[in-house]
């Protein structure tokens, strides 16, 4: 017996009367992206030709109008699920009203080029009501496969279109899924997620009715009221120890559940940062292929993309390689409204982790590997999945929209970063390491004492004598206490209206935007660095800058810097000063020293003890839950 599975519908972007609720993406959340265009917007769920706009779930075509949906977010990868996934025939249900000339379509890469191929070409007519187009198999094996829609008639429109196939029922699994969120104070970000999710959760034609729940960490302890609206979902407070804790406290109530109901076992568990907008079809599609996958891919992650909340065409990251000098983000940089791009990610390698911001698993893994390590935040999710060795699926389409991760710079992510990373690098490393981690430490010294960020500096040192002290330094630190100190070393940003009384009439924003994208050669980064970026040169001037991530070529010879977030409206004043930097100098020389010398010592100390900051017991501890809860269920 055959069983037909939606494999996704196809997506569409808000419509023109929701555009100003939702601001594309982020609302009040994300306003530098109501620059980037409603186009823009589009371009990832279709290219259009002629008047064509959507309305609600439809798309309504003028005359002659055209859509086509071979785009990052409705392209049908061939090759992806034709990897991981069991298929049938690949067929295009769709409904539409009025009529229209279909093209069933492929493209791939020859080369630089994009090649496109017509497979199949029929006129159609509303009276037809919905039908199935299947994709010849012979010419369908690879690539992106898509459609293209002509309206022969003003005012056609397609109500609905979905990818599908047919298995034998045997071939498709049964899967539940576990959605685990870690919130701290972002109820705004969180509400917006909770309605879409619950909304289409609730009806009873999506193809996760009755197959998906959702379990949130609140670690702000402010989401009480929250649960009177949303009360489906499972909500408990937790301690604020960070992303790593409240993911982990998801894990811990899901397999809680898993083994109090074995008969509703969720089979798979979907974590997620509060801070994302979501595309609906990245979950359907995520749905589909775990009960498709092959045998030899069902412990595999299904990792999603980020792409940027200020340019959202652009990719940040589609899983990452943990290497030498650190971790490595996959498929940076890419273009998603254009063909060519698209025809690169869906042709992706190998990657060692995916991001908790999307990232979906086995529950069963837990039993075999445990608990994250208490990181914190930065690292939890790739320390877990270097552990766990399993294959990381990326698919175009599976994504979320995310702040980008360049304007978080400040004392506290250094700390985490470089202590986190030098914990993985104990772990997973290879030979060297602590000779590479040493002077990655230099290089991190010479980008927060040329950028005047002593305070990073210092908080980086922190990070690297914390790590030395091995993994009972973990089980004896208030987690909570030294947050709120690395946090405390951050100083506060001030209100930009003061910055025009006080220091200047008129912001120079061409001066912040060109330190944005300044991006010197590998000689002027040496030079400036072998002359301390002219700190030690006289000199009076000025200079504004973004408060983020930028070149500390930028700040050549300046003697005060202007940090502007624009986003906040807000900035600080960083000054620069000879006698900390010599202070922090001999202070990083030690360091590095004590790095070198005490790395492979801290590393044996890691690998013999890291177990037990793992365990259920350990977990229930640190986060202070009601030990009369554990027992049996304990992993």
């Amino acid at each position: 017996m055959e069983t037909e599975i939606t494999l996704y519908s196809v997506a569409l972007p808000p419509d023109h009367n929701r555009q100003g609720q939702t601001d594309l993406k982020f609302g009040e959340a994300c306003k530098d992206a109501r620059s980037v265009g409603k186009e823009t917007c589009e371009a990832l769920y279709y290219h259009k030709q002629g008047g064509v706009c959507v309305k609600g779930r439809a798309m309504v075509f003028q005359k002659g109008a055209q859509a086509s949906f071979g785009t990052y977010i409705n392209g049908f990868a061939a090759d992806t699920w034709r990897k991981y996934a069991r298929l049938g025939p690949v067929c295009l249900r769709l409904t539409v009203l009025g009529r229209f000339r279909l093209r069933l379509m492929r493209m791939d890469l020859q080369g630089v080029h994009v090649r496109r191929q017509v497979l199949l070409q029929k006129e159609l007519s509303g009276a037809d009501g919905t039908r199935e187009y299947t994709f010849p198999a012979q010419k369908a094996s690879g690539g992106i496969l898509y459609f293209q829609l002509q309206a022969l008639d003003a005012g056609s429109s397609m109500e609905a279109a979905a990818y599908v196939t047919k298995l034998p029922s045997r071939m498709v699994r049964l899967v539940k899924l576990a959605a685990g969120i870690c919130t701290y104070r972002r109820e705004d970000f969180l509400k917006k997620n909770l309605q879409l999710l619950t909304d289409q959760l609730a009806q009873p034609d999506s193809m996760l009715f009755g197959h998906m729940e959702i379990f949130v960490a609140d670690n702000g302890h402010t989401l009480k009221q929250m649960q009177r609206q949303f009360p489906s979902i499972h909500l408990f407070e937790n301690p604020n120890l960070g992303g790593a804790a409240g993911f982990t406290r998801c894990m811990m109530e899901v397999w809680r559940i898993c083994q109090r109901q074995k008969d509703a076992a969720f089979t798979h568990l979907l974590l997620m940062d509060d801070d994302v907008q979501l595309e609906w079809s990245s979950i359907e599609k995520t749905y589909a292929l775990l009960r498709l996958l092959k045998p030899q891919y069902q412990d595999a992650f299904v990792a999603g993309a980020m792409l940027r909340a200020d340019r959202l065409y652009l990719q940040e990251e589609c899983g990452g390689i943990f290497g030498k000098y650190g971790n490595q983000p996959l498929q940076q940089g890419l273009d998603l409204r254009t063909a060519r791009d698209c025809l690169k990610n869906a042709a992706a390698g190998y990657a060692d982790y995916g991001a908790w911001w999307y990232c979906c698993f086995p529950v069963r893994l837990i039993r075999q590997f445990h608990f994250p390590l208490p990181l914190f935040i930065h690292g939890d999710d790739v320390e877990w999945g270097l552990r766990c060795k399993k294959p990381v699926i990326r698919m175009n389409g599976i994504c979320v929209w995310h702040e980008p991760l360049e304007g978080k710079a400040c004392a506290s992510r250094v700390y985490y970063n470089l202590r986190n990373l030098l914990v993985c690098q104990a772990l997973y490393g290879t030979r060297g390491a602590g000779v590479r981690m040493a002077a990655l430490l230099w290089k991190q010294f010479f980008h927060d004492v040329f950028l005047y960020q002593y305070q990073s500096c210092r908080a980086g040192l922190a990070g690297v004598t914390d790590f030395l002290k091995g993994p009972s330094f973990f089980m004896q630190t208030d987690a909570a206490k030294l947050h709120q100190h690395l946090s405390a070393m951050q100083r506060p940003l001030r209100k930009l209206s003061r910055l025009r009384m006080e220091m200047v009439r008129e912001i120079p924003w061409e001066e912040v935007h060109a330190a944005a994208s300044y991006c010197p050669g590998y000689l002027e980064r040496a030079l400036k660095t072998l002359l301390c970026n002219g700190c030690f040169f006289p000199g009076k001037r000025t200079r504004f800058v973004p408060d983020g991530h930028i070149s500390f070529a930028a700040a050549w010879r300046s003697r005060r810097l202007v940090c502007i977030n624009e986003k906040q409206q807000r900035y600080e004043v960083r000054v620069c000063d000879r006698r900390q930097f010599l202070q922090l100098f001999c202070q990083t020389a030690c360091t590095a020293a004590r790095l070198i010398t005490g790395f492979d010592r801290a590393a044996k100390a890691y690998r013999f003890g890291v177990q037990d900051l793992q365990t259920w017991e350990f977990w229930e501890n640190y986060l202070g839950i009601d030990q009369e809860q554990s027992g049996e269920t304990a992993p």
